[in-house]
Order: structure tokens, then C-alpha cells, then sequence
């Protein structure tokens, strides 16, 4: 007597699911090319603003590109937590490193488009993927407000209405800490969407609260790296006004949905907040190569993680891979 191979004990696989996957598949295809376009585009028209300027010491670079790739670990490490269990967490940051090309496709909704469709390939359901997105783009732009009024307000020479504009924004983020305030939102929401009432259950209140603490922290190892960038290029420019510049900055871009990156909008935020202790030419010089090297942080982490999370010749890669990027 025979034993049946693994293809035979296989179920045949649904044609809906089939047709799904394919629609899946395309959806990624043309994501990743739209991607790389405009990836290249962004560093094209960013090198053009860099002629003719004095650059940052490499020290600062390293220093900046090395507080990127932390501050990417932070934001794929909260994607992750939002979905425990769902798969694993080396897979589950995977998303959001492969993701952050499509920040610089106009329009604002193709990283989440990307972000949700791999999780889909890796088997999370829309219903679950798309309101842990949604929690989780909120706290990116909230936790970054939240990080950026706490530093200007300690930095004087900014002057304070930029962190009472962002105060009031950060206000929010208090109760998009609590999950019952944000059940009530969804449900209000559902009896205006029909369609919102295929979504499913929220993240659990540590997810939640875990998630917005490593944004708090994404938030700051970014505005550590611009501040290294603009210090390298005048060293009176205090670091805290730098740091919860760039947070207000990067928070508010956020919201500019239409915008590429928050392309043009993030330093333009940068000159207003910062013109009282530093010169435009410095702050933008400071944002185009920050911009630059975060490109080159996000590569470098999407590659580390294929690379740890593919298995070798002689074991297998463990389910879990906690300690990979």
C-alpha cells in the first residue's frame, strides 16, 4: 500500500480564490512599477536641489542613515504589532519596507494600497488588513505631532504657535489611544459605508497602545537624523528645535494626502518653524539630503530583511526571526 504525496492531500483550490490571487498578483506588478518610476523621479528632481549646495559632513550622513533604518525597524515593528499572530513578524515588516516606495507615487493611497495588498499575500484578509492600516497611518502622522509639540515646546527661539497648532492635532491622538472611542468611530462609520460593515475587529488596546509608542519613536529617530544633517551644516541650530521641527513637519506632510512624500511641503513646513535660529538655503539643503538617505535606508532594510528572513543550505529559518530587521 501507497502513501498519497503532499499535492494529492492538497484541497483544489477555489477558482473565486484563484481569480483573487490574480487580481492580487497584477495589483502588486503594477504597484511595484509605478514605485520604482517615481522613486526615480523623487531622486532626480531631489539631486537637482542639491547642485551648487554645500553638502553635510559624511559623519552626519552615517549618523542620519543609521537613525533611518532604526526609525524604519520602529514603524514596521508597529505594523507587526497591530497584527499578532497574523504571521510572522519578519514577514509582517516586510510590508511596510516594500511599501515605502509607493510614498512617492502622487496621490497618497498607493503605499497603503501596496502595504495591504502584501499582506494579503501573505494570507491576512482584507477585513483585518485594512483597519490595522488605518490605525496605523494615523499614529505615524499623530505619534509624530505628538513627539514634535513636546520638543518646540521647549525650544523657545521657535516660537510657540507652531506648537499649539500641533498640540491641538496631537490632542487627537490621545483618544485614538482608546480602542472604545475608535469602536464607537468604526460603527458610526459602518451606518454611513455599507461596506465598512465587512470590516473586522479593531487591534486589541496593547496593540494599540504598543503601536503608537513605536511611532512616538519612529517619529524621533527621524527627526534625530535631520538634526545631525542641519547641526553638520550650522552647528547653532538647537537640537530640539531640529527634532520636533521635523516631527511637526513629517506629521503634517502626513496629512497632505495628494502629496507625493509630502514633497515641497515637508520643507516648507522646515524654513517656517526653523527661520527663527536657521537660513532656508541651510534647512532645505538639510531636508533634500535627509530625503536622499532615506531612500537609501529604506533599500538597505527591505533587503537585510529578505536576506534574513530566506533560510540556508543547512537549516531552516525559524517561524519567528524576532531578532531580524
Amino acid at each position: 500500500m501507497t502513501l498519497p504525496d503532499d499535492a494529492s492531500l492538497e484541497e483544489p483550490r477555489h477558482p473565486a480564490d484563484e481569480a483573487r490571487r490574480r487580481k492580487l498578483r497584477w495589483l502588486l506588478v503594477a504597484f511595484y512599477i509605478l514605485s520604482a518610476v517615481f522613486v526615480l523621479v523623487a531622486v532626480a528632481s531631489t539631486l537637482d536641489r542639491t547642485d551648487g549646495r554645500v553638502i553635510p559632513s559624511i559623519g552626519a550622513v552615517g549618523f542620519a542613515l543609521v537613525a533611518l533604518m532604526l526609525a524604519l525597524r520602529c514603524s514596521a515593528s508597529a505594523w507587526a504589532s497591530l497584527l499578532p499572530g497574523a504571521a510572522a513578524p519578519v514577514e509582517l515588516r516586510r510590508c511596510v519596507y516594500a511599501s515605502q516606495f509607493g510614498k512617492y507615487v502622487p496621490g497618497g493611497v498607493v503605499q497603503g494600497v501596496g502595504q495591504v495588498a502584501i499582506a494579503g499575500r501573505l494570507g491576512i484578509p482584507l477585513r483585518t488588513a485594512f483597519p490595522a492600516y488605518v490605525v496605523y497611518a494615523g499614529h505615524a502622522a499623530l505619534g509624530s505631532l505628538v513627539a514634535g509639540v513636546v520638543l518646540t515646546t521647549q525650544a523657545s527661539s521657535v516660537g510657540i504657535r507652531w506648537a499649539v497648532v500641533a498640540g491641538l492635532l496631537a490632542a487627537v491622538a490621545i483618544t485614538s489611544l482608546s480602542r472604545r472611542v475608535l469602536e464607537v468611530g468604526l460603527r458610526l462609520a459602518q451606518r454611513v459605508v455599507s461596506r465598512l460593515r465587512r470590516i473586522g475587529p479593531l487591534p486589541s488596546q496593547a496593540a494599540l497602545t504598543r503601536g503608537f509608542i513605536l511611532q512616538v519613536a519612529f517619529a524621533l529617530l527621524q527627526g534625530a537624523s535631520f538634526a545631525a544633517l542641519l547641526r553638520s551644516l550650522d552647528h547653532d541650530v538647537p537640537v530640539v528645535a531640529a527634532v520636533g521641527a521635523n516631527a511637526i513637519a513629517f506629521g503634517l506632510g502626513l496629512l497632505a494626502l495628494p502629496v507625493p512624500s509630502g514633497l515641497l511641503v515637508r520643507e516648507g513646513l522646515l524654513i517656517a518653524i526653523l527661520h527663527p535660529v536657521a537660513g532656508a538655503a541651510t534647512v532645505v539643503t538639510a531636508a533634500v539630503v535627509q530625503r536622499l538617505t532615506a531612500i537609501a535606508a529604506e533599500a538597505l532594510m527591505l533587503v537585510a530583511n529578505r536576506l534574513a528572513s530566506r533560510p540556508s543550505a543547512h537549516t531552516a529559518a525559524p517561524v519567528d526571526l524576532r531578532g531580524a530587521p
